[in-house]
């Protein structure tokens, strides 16, 4: 499953969820993945995501700490309720 994708399953299970949608932006599926990963976001993980991610990157950790532990939580309330079988979307976005 693409990121693409992985934020329209997002959108689609909020809304029958949430009543609305707040769609995540494919930068903040990708950050939400990556915090997933690193769930310390500490400085390392920090210089990985902006090295791996030049055009977003972030000048500041505490920020990169905000935005990665938001779009982490954000992802991790749609797969507790919603059916997004998160193992296996991340296993099609690494194959």
């Amino acid at each position: 499953m693409s990121p693409r994708e992985l934020a329209t399953r997002y959108a689609e299970i909020r809304s029958q969820l949430l009543g609305r949608s707040r769609s995540q932006t494919e930068k903040h599926i990708h950050l939400a993945i990556f915090a997933l990963q690193h769930p310390d976001c500490n400085k390392e993980a920090h210089l990985k995501w902006n090295k791996i991610h030049p055009r977003w990157q972030y000048w500041r950790l505490n920020r990169f700490k905000k935005e990665a532990n938001t779009a982490k939580r954000r992802l991790q309330v749609v797969m507790e309720k919603g059916s997004l079988d998160f193992e296996q979307s991340l296993s099609a976005l690494w194959s």
